[in-house]
């Protein structure tokens, strides 16, 4: 980095020519900060203007940026019509001393910034306009095929057999270990051996004879065991990397809630096992045996009364950004997410447990 230059006096009433009084070849770009106590008025033009001259720039006298003009100028001129003024003139973007900044962000000259003089803050995070939002889900034995290729916007889909499907089931479509689908669309009517409705349209192309698998996301539907337990997974999207931000959790039970219950009964023994697999190596997180548990993690969470007498519910939210972090899953990894089901929990009053998983496609 080179040396400071000497500032330069700026007279009072009286336009100066820049390049005269620092010696700078005219033409060159000149980077220009006020250190003086008036402002200074600057011009760009070959000719000395007019003292009236009212086409101008101001550099502020408390002004801690630096203005700059274009090469090939043919003048740059400088007034101060209230007291003698004083301007740092360099040649050079990176002359003296620099702000120490920690951000991603560059001025037109390629320094780094945060804020204009403080008035904002500026975050160095991508935006993303692809949102993550599906259950925790298991896939079961029961599959067909499609008989004809799905198009945008479909909402029923043509199989070769509707046997062991039933309305209210999820849809999952295509290979089990990814999904391409944004959601798992509900069945809501069969109206033949080869139909199922849906509450929704299929947004993408699946070709004939693709795989059409019967899922489940009510965790509080089958039992498990600490030694064999029912394992509800999130895959990411098929070929691409997403970041999970938030899991939100949803249980109805029979008896009111509290810290010391799971849900709305008696506390867990083995727990819901919560953990990932990234790059084929597990991580756990945490294991919820308890509503406090969930407290621990999440915090934010609630107990209300449903529809009905003896119809409760627990809601529970957590965001891994309050503690600074996402959890990235990479498809071609084949990352996934994961709740292992470690108890009995059908027939306890525990009616209906999902979870689900929220966030944003990497770089879209």
């Amino acid at each position: 980095m080179p040396d400071n230059n000497p500032n330069i006096s700026i007279p009072v009433n009286e336009w100066v020519d820049l390049y005269t009084l620092t010696g700078i070849t005219v033409g060159e770009v000149l980077y220009i900060e006020n250190t003086g106590t008036c402002d200074v008025y600057l011009a760009i033009q070959a000719a000395q203007p007019d003292k009236d001259h009212n086409s101008y720039n101001i550099i502020k006298r408390d002004d801690d940026i630096r203005l700059t003009n274009v090469s090939g100028d043919g003048g740059a001129w400088a007034f101060c019509n209230a007291e003698k003024g004083e301007l740092s003139i360099s040649t050079n973007a990176n002359e003296g001393f620099l702000p120490a900044l920690k951000i991603l962000l560059n001025d037109g000259f390629g320094n780094p910034i945060d804020s204009l003089k403080g008035a904002i803050d500026v975050h160095p995070a991508d935006v993303h306009n692809i949102p993550v939002n599906d259950l925790f889900h298991r896939h079961t034995n029961i599959s067909t095929t499609l008989r004809t290729a799905t198009v945008s916007g479909d909402i029923q889909l043509d199989v070769d057999d509707t046997t062991g499907f039933s309305i209210g089931d999820l849809v999952h479509l295509g290979a089990t270990n990814e999904y391409v689908e944004p959601r798992h669309p509900i069945i809501t009517d069969i109206p033949d051996i080869n139909t199922l409705v849906l509450d929704g349209p299929v947004h993408n192309i699946f070709a004939i004879g693709e795989t059409v698998n019967k899922a489940i996301a009510n965790m509080a539907s089958l039992d498990g065991t600490l030694q064999n337990p029912v394992r509800y997974r999130y895959f990411v999207g098929s070929s691409r990397v997403e970041h999970i931000t938030r899991i939100l959790i949803a249980m109805t039970h029979t008896s009111a809630g509290a810290d010391d219950l799971f849900g709305g009964i008696p506390p867990l023994t083995n727990g819901v096992h919560f953990q990932a697999n990234v790059s084929g190596q597990y991580g756990s997180f945490t294991n919820w045996k308890t509503n406090g548990d969930i407290k621990l993690d999440m915090y934010d969470v609630d107990y209300s009364v449903k529809s009905g007498p003896g119809d409760f519910g627990t809601n529970g939210r957590g965001s891994f950004n309050r503690i600074g972090v996402v959890l990235r899953l990479d498809s071609t990894n084949q990352d996934f997410i994961e709740m292992l089901i470690q108890d009995t929990v059908v027939g306890t009053g525990l009616t209906d447990l999902r979870v689900k998983v929220q966030g944003h496609v990497e770089g879209a």
